[in-house]
């Protein structure tokens, strides 16, 4: 995973996704135990090698806890 953001993420994998298409992560952030989970991202666009999601469910625990990390 690159550029992570409170609104999505470029995810570097040699699986293949459409764009549209709707994906549950886990998300493990360093020094935090247990990983958020994203319910919902939708990939917005794919090329060889990397696709870009967009976080459309998170719940609102998860996403305090998403604004904490990128406050450190």
């Amino acid at each position: 995973m690159e550029d992570l953001s409170v609104n999505g993420c470029l995810i570097v994998s040699d699986t293949q996704v459409k764009p549209g298409a709707n994906l549950s992560l886990w998300l493990s952030l360093p020094q935090d135990a247990v990983p958020i989970l994203i319910e919902g991202a939708e990939v917005r666009w794919s090329t060889e090698g990397r696709f870009g999601v967009c976080f459309m469910t998170l719940q609102p625990h998860e996403q305090i806890r998403l604004f904490q990390y990128f406050k450190r």
